[in-house]
């Protein structure tokens, strides 16, 4: 009955519903649609690839930031196989330097992967619930396109006992066996043009404070040693003081030892990076030993603090944003399977502060 009296009256016509597509709402159809280029097209251009003109790229651009588009990576994921994420693997323990060195290669992978639509991941190495030497056996959990890791220091890194489903790129350091591409700086070299300074500033007795064997610090005493002997200086192991770890109570130590040994004390000091460097300063103060008129000193690394010292620290600097630069491009290259470097090693520049005595005027061969 109901039924047949509401039949009487006629069911209306439902209204056409208009939907109303919102900013976010727009896909790489729509731009297509507009722009009249295929969906390969702009999807390229929006990812910063080649193969189109620039013109083209940037009308592509200004249409898809008019219309709001959002990045779909998920769709992206499906019809590409990536997942559009880079991981990252920070050390267990909050250590400095380490910190800083973290941090501004995080910031230089970053500035080259957010343009090309990757997000890079951070997990810290407590996350994987295991020691540093089977770190990568876990890492291969990860649900990630590619890995980067930095190691500073000694810290042990020995090969998953599968190959990894991912490129991995090492940063900072050099360890064979582990099926990675590197990013270095130029370690070596850094120590000999920071020994070379001082040497040109008129030093012939100059010692050296470096860190454990089988670290970046290692290979910066083989720099030092190479000045010396560029210069006709016979080298004398009575000098050199390994520090017992990379640390400010550590450089302050060892410089102790250095100085209660007996025979002449040395006129300057390299020491192999900013940390130990600030505990040589802080002896020196304490036993009225003067900075730049009674020893001469320079270092390596160019923290933050290193202008901050009275005087400033004389310091090698190497780029830790560009290594993660080039480590995020690696990566890339890597990913799109294409030829990469199996090592880049970057250059590094002496940066000539208050502690090394008068301005340095090295040869032209080793300025740069």
């Amino acid at each position: 009955m109901l039924w047949a009296a509401w039949g009487k009256r006629g069911v209306p016509k439902p209204k056409k519903i208009v939907k109303l597509s919102s900013p976010g709402e727009t896909t790489l159809r729509d731009l297509s649609e507009e722009l009249g280029v295929s969906l390969t097209t702009i999807s390229r251009a929006l990812r910063g690839k080649q193969g189109m003109s620039d013109e083209t790229r940037e009308r592509i651009k200004a249409v898809a930031e008019r219309r709001g588009y959002i990045s779909n990576k998920a769709g992206a994921t499906l019809s590409t196989g990536r997942l559009f994420s880079i991981g990252y693997i920070i050390p267990g323990e909050d250590r400095w330097p380490t910190g800083l060195l973290q941090a501004d290669v995080m910031r230089g992978m970053l500035n080259e992967l957010t343009p090309q639509g990757y997000s890079l991941h951070v997990y810290s190495e407590s996350y994987f619930g295991t020691d540093r030497t089977s770190l990568l056996e876990a890492a291969r959990r990860l649900r990630v396109d590619a890995l980067a890791l930095t190691i500073e220091h000694d810290d042990p890194i020995v090969p998953s006992s599968h190959p990894l489903p991912f490129p991995l790129v090492l940063i900072n350091r050099r360890v064979e066996g582990l099926g990675a591409n590197f990013v270095v700086a130029d370690e070596e070299r850094g120590g000999m043009i920071a020994t070379a300074h001082l040497i040109e500033s008129g030093h012939r007795r100059i010692a050296h404070i470096g860190g454990p064997s089988r670290t970046a610090l290692e290979r910066r005493l083989h720099g030092y040693r190479a000045a010396l002997d560029a210069a006709g200086i016979a080298f004398d192991p009575a000098l050199v003081v390994h520090a017992d770890d990379v640390s400010w109570r550590g450089g302050y130590h060892a410089c102790e030892t250095l100085f209660e040994r007996s025979g002449d004390r040395p006129t300057a000091l390299f020491c192999g990076s900013d940390i130990l460097a600030f505990g040589v300063l802080k002896y020196l103060e304490n036993h009225a030993i003067r900075v730049p008129q009674d020893v001469a000193i320079t270092s390596f690394d160019d923290s933050m603090f290193a202008e901050m010292t009275e005087p400033g620290l004389t310091s090698v600097r190497k780029s830790r944003h560009a290594m993660g630069r080039e480590a995020a491009r690696m990566l890339l290259a890597l990913i799109d399977g294409k030829a990469a470097p199996a090592q880049i090693m970057l250059p590094v520049e002496l940066i000539v502060r208050g502690s090394s005595d008068r301005p340095a005027r090295l040869p032209a061969r080793l300025r740069h």
